[in-house]
């Protein structure tokens, strides 16, 4: 075995051995996020605020894609992370892009729905969804194929496959909003609400998220291919987010916070506690937080709760 292979394997015992205690090697609890500048950074920051706010110690450790944040959780390597419903889900089961069950996945809590689209330049003579057709558009992202997934489903929706468009790969979305901003390509791919859509914005004077088609039909080709999405407004911000208005219906889906089953029970009922005790500071921090409560935190469908947070949010 080479060093390097030791040292990540002594990495993971330790690990392992912090979760049979209930508290990782340096007494912090740490949050696994997708890269900064994406929405599920930024939440995972507000809800460290929020633990710190009530004396508990945690950190926010990024990651290159949710593969490794699935692992590392189901391994009982990583505390807790900031993930989407479609991809718990899929990583559960063992389904694309994940090669192998994940049965250890709890979740602690639901935080909001996550909204997600394809976006263009405001300038941009396209208008619509169907629109894309010939055009270039981002895809690929290697670093998170959760989320190619999820742009294929949005191209589903149009009625539309990859073969009636020009793919540009990217490893991100930050990379893809470079990409949007530089003009190297006609569409990007950007959580609604996000920090690169707001740079994004800023920097092109302006970006327009596409709406997705609510037809029975339309909702169906994107549901084939993620099950736990669907067409919505933005509803719970004081203000439509860059890109939309009141009307533009975009890709939703339940965004969670996760654990192993086996997780010290107390932590988890601390980290229910607070994040009901600092609701204005995580709504002040990340508009989706809006509207938090205890029965939306526990209103996930369809996927298991730490036994912990079922008691406590029930």
């Amino acid at each position: 075995m080479s060093i390097k292979s030791k040292l990540m394997m002594s990495v993971l015992v330790g690990s392992l051995m912090g979760l049979s205690t209930g508290v990782q090697a340096n007494g912090a609890m740490t949050i696994g996020t997708n890269q900064p500048g994406s929405l599920f950074y930024s939440t995972g920051v507000a809800v460290s605020e929020a633990l710190s706010r009530n004396g508990v110690d945690s950190r926010v450790q990024s990651y290159a894609g949710s593969g490794p944040l699935m692992a590392l959780v189901d391994q009982g390597a990583l505390d807790l992370a900031v993930i989407n419903v479609f991809e718990m889900s899929q990583a559960a089961n063992g389904l694309p892009p994940f090669k192998n069950p994940h049965p250890n996945l709890r979740v602690v809590a639901r935080l909001f729905d996550g909204q997600i689209g394809a976006v263009v330049a405001a300038k941009s003579d396209i208008k619509s969804l169907a629109d894309i057709k010939g055009k270039r558009m981002t895809a690929g992202y290697a670093a998170s194929p959760i989320a190619e997934l999820m742009r294929k489903a949005i191209v589903a929706n149009a009625g539309l496959t990859d073969k009636d468009i020009v793919t540009v790969s990217v490893p991100n979305a930050n990379r893809s909003g470079e990409l949007l901003g530089s003009g190297r390509v006609d569409v990007g791919f950007l959580a609604v609400g996000s920090g690169s859509a707001e740079e994004l914005n800023a920097s092109l004077g302006g970006i327009r998220f596409l709406s997705l088609d609510d037809s029975e039909e339309a909702v169906f080709a994107l549901q084939e291919i993620m099950p736990q999405g669907y067409p919505a407004t933005v509803t719970n911000r004081e203000a439509p987010p860059v890109g939309t208005d009141g009307d533009t219906q975009v890709l939703t889906y339940g965004v969670v916070l996760v654990t192993h089953k086996d997780y010290d029970s107390e932590k988890v009922v601390s980290i229910l506690q607070a994040l009901e005790d600092n609701v204005a500071h995580l709504e002040s921090s990340v508009t989706n937080f809006q509207g938090i409560d205890r029965a939306k935190m526990g209103g996930a469908l369809n996927i298991p709760y730490h036994e912990a947070a079922s008691q406590h949010l029930n």
